[in-house]
């Protein structure tokens, strides 16, 4: 652990207990959903069913080719979509009666790429954003940081720690998958000179952890995103990369 990183034992309330389970058991669907859509393709490659039918068996026509054959296994595999889907749904009515009861929902909200999943999720994960003096200490919460590694006088950056909350990490990488030009020209442009340094991976971290510094101060400030606030939060000095994307 990083010494005066982590805040003291945290018993997080009934409520947000609750939203937690709700929330990653609608991950486990989702996740077993993506699983199942990656055998259809598999199997639809390996037979040569995208030259056939000329499409993508998830779509509409490549779903009718393959509900009209006699494949039987990708016709089961469709089921369990649907099936999955149909379980998905309630999970999904239940959130937005949650978001109703969080007012930090809307707030997260107005960040560019962030919905009422993505936003009650970091809720879920973090809590009492107060109990981090700073948005620095709430990104080495999540395990966003680079480890260090000291040598003499030399400091080196390895990867992330991985410290923390999985889901929430998982959430702000996603987050920073959706970050374009159009929505976010400022935090677009910071991923966009990072990526040349150390590769898409390592800046799209370096990116989520930027926006998690963001949103702790929109939080405590309680303050709507706002692309002003921005430039002085992400870094400009080339110099400064390297430790940004954990190098």
């Amino acid at each position: 652990m990083l010494a005066g990183y982590f805040p003291e034992a945290h018993k997080s309330s009934e409520d947000i207990y609750q939203l937690r389970l709700l929330l990653r058991e609608r991950a486990f669907i989702i996740q077993k959903r993506t699983s199942v859509k990656n055998q259809i393709h598999g199997i639809a490659t390996t037979q040569g069913l995208h030259l056939i039918d000329g499409g993508n068996p998830l779509f509409k026509k490549g779903k009718a080719d393959i509900m009209k054959s006699d494949n039987f296994v990708l016709k089961q595999l469709h089921y369990l979509i649907e099936d999955l889907d149909r379980r998905v749904m309630p999970f999904d009515e239940q959130l937005l009666l949650e978001s109703k009861k969080h007012p930090l929902t809307q707030l997260l909200m107005t960040f560019p790429g962030v919905g009422i999943v993505t936003a009650l999720t970091i809720i879920a994960e973090v809590d009492d954003f107060s109990r981090f003096s700073s948005g620095k200490k709430l990104a080495s919460f999540a395990g966003l940081v680079p480890r260090q590694r000291s040598s003499g006088e030399m400091i080196r950056y390895g990867s992330i720690t991985h410290a923390g909350s999985a889901p929430l990490r998982t959430a702000l990488v996603e987050t920073a998958m959706r970050i374009r030009v159009g929505n976010a020209p400022e935090l677009y442009s910071f991923v966009s000179r990072l990526t040349p340094v150390c590769g898409a991976k390592k800046a799209r971290v370096a990116l989520a952890r930027k926006l998690l510094v963001i949103m702790w101060k929109m939080v405590i400030t309680n303050t709507p995103y706002q692309s002003k606030i921005v430039p002085s939060l992400c870094t400009t000095n080339l110099s400064d990369l390297d430790t940004e994307a954990g190098m």
